[in-house]
């Protein structure tokens, strides 16, 4: 008889929105599924005083009717979270789906400051109250046991997040040692637009991997308090992904739980197309004395000239030259053809188009 370590961690576990609720309150774009902060609860049900590397790689959902079984593997100190999609009765074989990995440690966590709550509080002069939930309603709805933030203190680069702590709701709902739904409204100011800035309203933001979580205190033995503070800071910003620190910490600013480099990964509602082939576009004015009349052709190194009705166009693997006179520039359909050829059979292209405004015909 293997142990039952906890409600995301025994051998037969199994899960969707009847048998875990109130993770299925965490709605995506009005799918149910797993958060982030339920995969660290998965492996911190081991024991662990530490995960390092951990890779958030796939959702879990949980609105299927019949829960999937899910494993929670350790393996010396390497852990992975899969789901079992699909089996042959008659092989035996499995296929799974690999939805989180990392390692973990039994050792006791390095000792960090304590936070300043006061001091944060006095930098951070942007506050947000009861508005906070409908500001990410774009591509999220929360059930009432997640919207644990209550208030948000922001300045540009860091953030005062207060967070109702355990309450009977949370209780009831399992013997976790960190409750992925204390952990997760940690997370939610790094999809807050004011603060991560970026105002796309096709874009969202969803943990895809942290360095390291710590933990500070044992919370097995120890109850998490009935409100905390999570302070959260910018780190590193590239187009496509945020890196934040966030330290859980409780009223005097003494850490519960710290999270280190959290990389948040930008996601669409509506995918982007993929751009095949740049097309760059100089616009370059051309001006021509009276007494000299715009050029018949251009020169270039190794030309490829193309005749479309009475647009010359001469071109290298990497421009397109046209030289129009009045009577071309009233073809736009012609000078559109020409533009289009070339962008279809250049791989990269520069089109230059050069307009007489003197001296033309």
């Amino acid at each position: 008889m293997e142990p039952h370590l906890g409600p995301l961690n025994h051998r037969y576990l199994r899960i969707n929105k009847d048998t875990h609720p109130v993770l299925a309150e965490h709605v995506i774009r009005g799918e149910p599924i797993m958060p982030a902060a339920g995969f660290i609860e998965m492996a911190i049900e081991f024991g662990a005083t530490a995960l390092l590397h951990v890779d958030l790689k796939a959702i879990l959902s949980l609105s299927s009717e019949i829960p999937p079984a899910v494993e929670v593997v350790l393996n010396s100190s390497y852990w992975k979270v899969q789901s079992v999609t699909s089996h042959d009765w008659h092989s035996g074989k499995q296929q799974k789906r690999l939805h989180a990995d990392g390692y973990l440690t039994f050792e006791p966590s390095q000792p960090l400051k304590d936070i300043d709550i006061a001091t944060i509080r006095q930098r951070c002069k942007n506050h947000v109250g009861s508005s906070f939930y409908s500001s990410l309603s774009y591509f999220s709805a929360y059930g009432p046991r997640l919207r644990r933030v209550t208030n948000v203190y922001y300045s540009e680069k860091e953030a005062l997040v207060s967070i109702k702590g355990m309450d009977n709701a949370l209780k009831q709902s399992g013997r976790y040692r960190l409750h992925p739904a204390i952990l997760d409204a940690c997370l939610h100011m790094t999809a807050h637009r004011p603060f991560n800035g970026n105002y796309d309203q096709n874009a969202y933001y969803l943990p895809a991997h942290v360095d390291a979580v710590l933990l500070h205190r044992n919370l097995a033995e120890e109850q998490l308090p009935h409100h905390l503070y999570a302070h959260v800071v910018l780190k590193e910003w590239w187009p496509e992904q945020i890196c934040y620190d966030i330290a859980l910490v409780d009223d005097y600013g003494q850490r519960i739980c710290s999270l280190q480099s959290l990389i948040v990964a930008k996601h669409h509602i509506d995918p982007l197309p993929a751009v095949q082939r740049p097309l760059h576009l100089i616009y370059q004015p051309a001006f021509f004395a009276p007494q000299q009349p715009t050029p018949a052709s251009l020169s270039c190194n190794d030309p490829l000239r193309i005749k479309l009705d009475t647009i010359n166009c001469y071109a290298d693997s990497h421009s397109l030259a046209l030289a129009l006179r009045s009577a071309a520039l009233q073809q736009g359909a012609a000078l559109q053809r020409a533009v289009t050829t070339f962008a279809r059979d250049a791989s990269q292209c520069v089109v230059r188009v050069a307009i007489a405004t003197k001296g033309d015909e």
